[in-house]
């Protein structure tokens, strides 16, 4: 196994209005929690009739956290890994131990996750 240094980003438990009609959450980055690549690391194979086939390496991440009243584990929406926001597919509580697995790159910066709801003057 490797051991890598991931920042793990929530939501908040309650969505903030960014104006009239326009509602989402804030976002809270917990950094550099030690955690560890897992060897069992499958492969899913998109559009396999073609010439160029496009080849996406399913990436489990396991780390040791608990779970708090709030329910924050179940409100993991991003992680930097490795440099590169993710979005989180799936995540799996085995206690003590939490299993994610990484979807695609996220769409927008960490800094704008993060800013989300902060006003600027």
């Amino acid at each position: 196994m490797t051991r890598v240094s991931i920042n793990l980003i929530f939501r908040s438990q309650t969505q903030i209005t960014i104006r009239p009609g326009v509602v989402d959450y804030t976002y809270v980055e917990s950094k550099l929690l030690p955690a560890d690549v897992l060897a069992s690391q499958g492969y899913t194979f998109d559009n396999d009739q073609s010439i160029n086939m496009d080849v996406k390496q399913n990436v489990k991440l396991s780390f040791i956290m608990s779970n708090d009243s709030t329910d924050r584990l179940n409100r993991l929406t991003h992680v930097l890994y490795l440099g590169t926001l993710y979005e989180i597919n799936t995540v799996e509580i085995a206690r003590p131990r939490v299993i994610i697995t990484l979807g695609g790159t996220a769409t927008s910066s960490l800094q704008d996750l993060l800013s989300v709801g902060k006003e600027e003057d």
